[in-house]
């Protein structure tokens, strides 16, 4: 039974909350909600819509306590996130709505995990660093299939003490069908600065910007690599001496002609793109996510030009973000310590044994790390 909150002045009428996650309703949200329930942890379930949240309910094993709450309602949500120590926002794009809840929990030293894809979002929270660190505060962006996974690896190959030549991942898609709310972000991504590594310095360049050609012997077919701005590079700036540092999608041929013509296309404006989202039909859903195949591939290059390449083969990326967060949080309140500040997911020291609880939930099938000399 879905419980109704009573406010008193704006506050919740009751004891405080650990955990409060935001936009449960959303596609993501959902499966991050049920995730959290199956692994007992408990948390306030927050969305906008009542409907939404009851049938969401419904679904979980656990009674959970729930709140109907619109984030574009500042002092509301000052008055709820006040009360929890953990909150986990999955209200995207967070370009456009990310920013209050973010600096929110900088100022008032809470936990705050996101699935954020989204850079130029993420590199204002660099720039929060040391506020962070002096308010208690730990801001973890991005747990989320993409730049969580490449970050983790990363920190599993890579010597912080040493110089990169280049440090780049790479995506492969199979059967891919983006959630409405990726949609919409990759919708808006041109209205906001994206970056990669060039030189040693971060510099501005818009998706689809540049492309190179590479290959690799377990993606056999698949040569073109087109600059997509993925938030690892980010981390990768944060934690690695690198030259060179971007993401990329890998795509055969026709489908590299096909994205990159689109680049001439057009650009609408924000409020034309939010408009055409809410009327749009949305009709992603689990069966659809189970079909999805992807191979993730971080490879670096040494100043000797030792090459370290290691990949990853899975499924169902929507299910490993929510998979990742639920992690995340257990650790957390089994004890975890955490660093202070603006932090990478690798950072947290969450993830031991990682690989094989995915290859144990059948959410990746094959992980490998390869080593050869350029020079």
């Amino acid at each position: 039974m879905l419980k109704k909150l009573n406010y008193t002045n704006g506050l919740l009428n009751q004891m405080k909350h650990s955990i409060i996650l935001l936009g449960a309703t959303g596609f993501t949200g959902k499966l991050i909600a049920e995730k959290l329930d199956k692994d007992s942890v408990t948390f306030t379930i927050c969305g906008r819509s009542l409907e939404k949240l009851q049938y969401l309910t419904e679904k979980c094993t656990h009674n959970h306590e729930c709140l109907v709450l619109d984030v574009m309602k500042e002092e509301k949500i000052k008055s709820v996130l006040f009360q929890y120590e953990i909150v986990i926002n999955c209200v995207g794009p967070f370009n456009l709505w990310g920013n209050f809840i973010r600096n929110f929990c900088v100022q008032h030293g809470k936990i705050y995990i996101d699935i954020s894809g989204e850079q130029s979002f993420i590199e204002q929270s660099f720039m929060m660093d040391k506020l962070a660190k002096e308010k208690g505060a730990t801001i973890i962006h991005s747990v989320s299939f993409e730049s969580c996974m490449a970050d983790i690896i990363a920190s599993e190959m890579l010597d912080s003490a040493l110089k990169y030549s280049d440090i780049s991942s790479y995506y492969f898609f199979r059967n891919s069908k983006p959630s409405p709310g990726t949609k919409l972000t990759m919708q808006l991504s041109k209205h906001f600065p994206t970056f990669f590594i060039h030189n040693g310095k971060m510099e501005n360049a818009s998706p689809l910007a540049f492309h190179k050609y590479i290959s690799f012997d377990f993606l056999p077919g698949f040569t073109k690599a087109l600059f997509m701005p993925y938030p690892e590079i980010l981390f990768f700036n944060k934690k690695y001496k690198v030259n060179h540092s971007a993401s990329y999608l890998m795509l055969n041929h026709s489908d590299a002609m096909f994205l990159l013509a689109s680049r001439k296309q057009p650009i609408e404006s924000v409020d034309k793109i939010l408009k055409k989202h809410q009327s749009r039909k949305h009709n992603l859903n689990e069966n659809d996510i189970a079909k999805q195949e992807f191979t993730l591939v971080v490879q670096a290059i040494a100043e000797d030009g030792i090459k370290i390449t290691k990949y990853v083969h899975g499924r169902n990326m929507y299910g490993i973000t929510a998979f990742l967060v639920s992690y995340l949080v257990k650790q957390i309140n089994s004890g975890l310590l955490l660093k202070k500040g603006i932090v990478t997911p690798s950072e947290t020291g969450a993830w031991s044994g990682l690989w094989n609880v995915l290859i144990k939930e059948k959410l990746i099938t094959h992980v490998q790390e390869l080593q050869s000399d350029e020079k």
